[in-house]
């Protein structure tokens, strides 16, 4: 959310600039965009604060980039830096002055004196923030309290100050820019993004905090709103099948779309899954010009959305005819322009943008940008041409320490430093930010994949809490993948295991995995693919195998589900959450007994 500050001031610099142009080069901005592609709904105005808005962050993007080169290049004087300021910054807060700030005057004193910690050792302090107390953790005032994602356990929430937007905007966003301008020059168009995003009920701690998600929300920041193809009035609807809905028929709307944009590779995934079953009505709503009578949103945002939207019978025969011939690579046919998919695809989302590389966004790029969270961002994946993204650790977001990952099960292993660690190892990460966190254990594990100068590139590779770990085999999901994978083939549409401990009505005594499965054409896993399963895992995973070998470890029980069963599954996990529909993945680990229960009661 503090992002949007920076976001408005685009918008101020975007007028600013443009009142100067009128004056001196008008002509030649104007010439200039005269050979920019543009979408179709665009208007002089719009279109002028589109390619200002644009020119702006190039300069910005390639500003910053090249302060990141600088700053990796004496990574580890820049982390002292950082670590130092927040030390010294937050020394007279309540935690502060607790944890002796003033007697911290090194990283090596930090590590000494200060213990790693987890969400518990701040729950106290944030439930002074929530009261409305302030000096608490940081000297400067939350300005919301972050709602987590919740995959791995409980949705916590975390205190955000302006920092953490100015960072992310200014090391994230503001890079991001360049990067897609230097690998695809083709990009500086007047294309409207289809950014998909649903707008979360505002919340309020009992002393005023704000409560909620910390990505940017298109509709507290409509100075840039000229650049996506949804409209203001669309980000009203509350509620997520509706609001998809006309978001969709917006961005088919224009056959000029740039961008498909989102958080996550699930969240697009499931754009084209609703597009695949809703197409006829939305052809049939852009033939006419009007938003469906029947989608149950409130009636004026439907009058506002019908004004806007313009009948167009030629755009909807093109689609129509599209549509009918398959939904393989249908994102390159209905929007011929497009150039980017832009989305996380790693961790739990890989078998999303797996499929969309394999069906829907067959022959688009895919570009996933950031490694971020709730406590902020942490990397920049500065090669969008390779499909497997890597991240280049932003020198002056975070303090950043690893454990070895084969030390994460004690309380307070020892950690290295990025000067420290090593190329191929991998490691649960721990970070200190400008937001009040201390030595916290994030819970994610990073391999490290090599160094960018003196700033190390890392390959997200788990959650802590999503392990499957019914003897100490500590197998993560990303192994898991590989080998379901490999068994299950392409028609997988998605899958999560939970550990037979959590299952009650399961016969086998002994200890073992249990995978829910569905299929993308509804069809069930054989048990000679099971028996393929469990000696794939015996094969790739020698731990595993030993358990297997003693018998202390049973073949995989798998369960398959009906076709659309994890959709469901979705909006059962949002009703059980604080989390938001922009943040929820699917836990590839099911811990939670009312989701278990769900999954069981829709087996084929």
């Amino acid at each position: 959310m503090a992002a949007l500050n920076w976001l408005k001031r685009i918008s101020k610099g975007a007028f600013v600039v443009a009142g100067v142009i009128s004056v001196s080069t008008g002509v030649a901005v104007g010439a200039d965009m005269s050979h920019l592609r543009w979408s179709e709904s665009h208007t002089i105005g719009s279109a002028t604060k589109h390619y200002l808005t644009l020119r702006l962050m190039k300069f910005l993007g390639a500003s910053m980039s090249s302060k990141i080169d600088k700053e990796s290049e004496d990574f580890m004087k820049v982390q002292e830096e950082f670590l130092m300021n927040v030390l010294k910054e937050n020394g007279g807060t309540d935690y502060g002055k607790n944890m002796r700030f003033t007697e911290m005057n090194s990283i090596n004193n930090f590590c000494k004196l200060h213990p790693l910690t987890r969400y518990d050792h701040f729950e106290d302090y944030v439930e002074k923030i929530k009261k409305g107390e302030e000096n608490v953790l940081t000297a400067k005032k939350p300005q919301i309290l972050g709602v987590t994602s919740g995959t791995s356990g409980q949705s916590r929430l975390l205190p955000t100050t302006k920092d953490i937007g100015a960072t992310f905007f200014l090391n994230g966003i503001a890079v991001i820019f360049d990067r897609m301008f230097s690998w695809k020059k083709e990009m500086f168009q007047l294309q409207r993004g289809f950014k998909i995003f649903f707008t979360p009920k505002p919340r309020e701690s009992e002393g005023g905090v704000p409560i909620g998600p910390n990505s940017t929300n298109p509709k507290n920041s409509q100075g840039v709103l000229h650049m996506y193809s949804t409209p203001l009035p669309a980000y009203d609807i509350m509620t997520e099948p509706e609001a998809l809905y006309v978001q969709l028929l917006f961005a088919l709307s224009d056959r000029n779309l740039g961008m498909v944009e989102a958080n996550f590779a699930s969240l697009v995934y499931n754009a084209f899954k609703a597009l695949e079953v809703y197409w006829p009505t939305l052809v049939e709503d852009i033939e006419k010009g009007r938003v469906d009578p029947d989608l149950n949103i409130p009636s004026d945002i439907r009058e506002k959305l019908n004004t806007i939207l313009q009948a167009n019978p030629t755009r909807a025969e093109d689609l129509k005819r599209e549509f009918s011939q398959g939904f393989t690579g249908i994102a390159q046919r209905v929007w011929p322009h497009l150039n980017l998919i832009l989305c996380t695809t790693t961790g739990s989302q890989q078998i999303y943008a797996d499929h969309l590389r394999n069906l829907y966004c067959a022959g688009s790029d895919i570009y996933s940008p950031l490694y971020a969270a709730t406590e902020g961002l942490l990397g920049v994946n500065m090669h969008p041409e390779r499909e497997n993204a890597v991240y280049n650790l932003v020198p002056r977001a975070m303090f950043y320490e690893f454990i070895p990952v084969d030390e994460s099960s004690k309380d307070q292993p020892s950690t290295l430093l990025s000067d420290q660690v090593k190329e191929g190892e991998t490691y649960e990460l721990v970070i200190t930010n400008n937001s009040g966190l201390y030595r916290y254990r994030l819970g994610d594990v990073v391999k490290i994949n090599s160094f960018y100068k003196k700033a190390p590139t890392v390959e997200f590779m788990y959650r802590q809490g999503q392990l499957l770990n019914v003897r100490g085999e500590k197998l993560s999901e990303e192994a898991f993948y590989r080998s379901l994978q490999k068994i299950a083939g392409s028609q997988l549409a998605d899958y999560c295991c939970a550990e037979s401990a959590a299952i009650k009505t399961s016969k086998e005594t002994v200890p073992h995995y249990v995978v829910f499965v569905e299929y993308q054409n509804g069809q069930v896993m054989s048990q000679d693919k099971t028996l393929e399963l469990d000696e794939d895992l015996r094969k790739e995973h020698f731990v595993y195998d030993s358990f297997r070998t003693k018998g202390s470890i049973a073949i995989p029980e798998v369960y398959s589900l009906k076709p659309g069963t994890f959709l469901a599954l979705r909006q059962h996990l949002l009703q059980h959450t604080d989390a938001t529909a922009n943040q929820l993945k699917i836990p590839r680990v099911l811990v939670k007994e009312s989701a278990i229960k769900f999954l069981l009661e829709n087996v084929v």
